[in-house]
């Protein structure tokens, strides 16, 4: 499972490429639709960062870090080998290429 961290001031933007991975074959976990907003936040985070096996944290110029990406990124580097924690630049040219490239060239097990 790939865990998506990002900002929801570019949440349309980074739908596009979790539809992208999808269309790759790749299980995705992405807090609008995964959260249980009558349980505690933190631990369902917590919780799937833990499970995943590759963490791609999308980042922009435009729009700073947030807590909550602070949060998810710390919790990545206690869990996850650092060879499957990807930044990517929103604004990269290569930006699709970028995340196909990091959830594909990981091996994981579905």
């Amino acid at each position: 499972m790939i865990f998506i961290s990002y900002s929801w001031k570019y949440k349309e933007k980074t739908q596009k490429f979790i539809e992208l991975l999808r269309e790759n074959g790749k299980e995705v976990w992405v807090d609008n639709e995964r959260l249980d907003l009558s349980l505690p936040l933190e631990e369902q985070i917590e919780s799937a960062i833990k499970k995943c096996e590759i963490f791609i944290q999308l980042c922009s110029k435009k729009y700073p870090k947030t807590n909550w990406m602070d949060f998810e990124y710390k919790i990545a580097k206690n869990y996850i080998n650092p060879k499957k924690i990807q930044k990517i630049k929103l604004e990269s040219q290569c930006l699709t290429k970028n995340i196909l490239h990091a959830a594909i060239s990981c091996k994981y097990e579905s």
